[in-house]
């Protein structure tokens, strides 16, 4: 699959310990690396569909990152979509409002056939991607009823009620971000993880050192987060993800093909 990785802070936080641990997992996800960037809700995005330990462009950038408040990481394992710059997280896309979502995911669309309607919209060829363009459907819907842009605790409940639809038999772990607040999801055991430091929060698929402050995420429910700090909490919609049988066969074959 693949590993996600985010930062949120009141204040401006140095990552570099826990980002570069981050990174360091590549050898097994090695299909891609990205990062997003979000400072006074303007979104800058990095991708190479390249293993992070190879990329030369992003040794330099780690070693002139700048302390930040807001970021996304993603490291790439492809099960759906070819090893190429079109299907590297994050991906991003506009709501009808003009707001800017960036979102990174790991996991597997299995029970979600209705988004390959969004394959005529995406770049690449990835379920992650059809679900951003759902989210963004979702959004316009709403948005249009409204006649004007959405309050947070609209955008919050729109996305919510999606992930209770998307999370029933699909394995959901995603971070999105609007320029303002970070939304992050687990519906897998053992696969998401949250360090507080001061005014910061750090979340990522495994624990990235080795202090005893590492909490999981809470499970099967949308959480918000701003200024380092959990403000909103969705549905417990109780759809806990495991694999089948079948569906652990259709991941080693599609590992095995890269």
């Amino acid at each position: 699959m693949c590993e996600i990785f985010a930062l949120n802070s009141k204040t401006k936080y140095a990552p570099d310990k826990y980002l570069r641990a981050f990174f360091s997992h590549s050898d097994e996800h090695h299909s891609g690396w990205g990062i997003a960037l979000i400072e006074d809700g303007n979104i800058n995005i990095e991708k190479e569909p390249v293993k992070a330990s190879d990329s030369k462009y992003l040794k330099e950038r780690l070693n002139n990152l700048k302390d930040c408040k807001d970021m996304l990481a993603h490291i790439r394992l492809a099960t759906v979509g070819y090893m190429e710059y079109k299907n590297t997280h994050p991906f991003t896309v506009n709501d009808i409002s003009g707001r800017k979502w960036v979102q990174i995911h790991n996991g597997t669309m299995f029970n979600a056939s209705f988004l390959s309607n969004y394959s005529g919209c995406q770049d690449g060829t990835t379920d992650s991607e059809q679900m951003l363009y759902y989210f963004k459907d979702c959004l316009d819907s709403q948005i249009s009823k409204k006649g004007g842009e959405l309050s947070f605790e609209e955008r919050f409940k729109i996305i919510d009620d999606a992930v209770c639809i998307l999370s029933d038999g699909c394995k959901l772990n995603m971070m999105l971000h609007d320029g303002e607040y970070l939304y992050v999801h687990r519906n897998y055991k053992d696969s998401l993880y949250f360090l507080e430091d001061g005014d910061a929060v750090i979340i990522s698929t495994s624990p990235l050192s080795s202090e005893d402050k590492w909490l999981q995420v809470p499970g099967n429910m949308l959480l918000a987060y701003k200024d380092g700090k959990c403000v909103m909490r969705g549905t417990n919609h109780g759809h806990t993800f495991e694999f089948t049988e079948e569906q652990l066969k259709y991941i080693y074959t599609a590992i095995a093909m890269l």
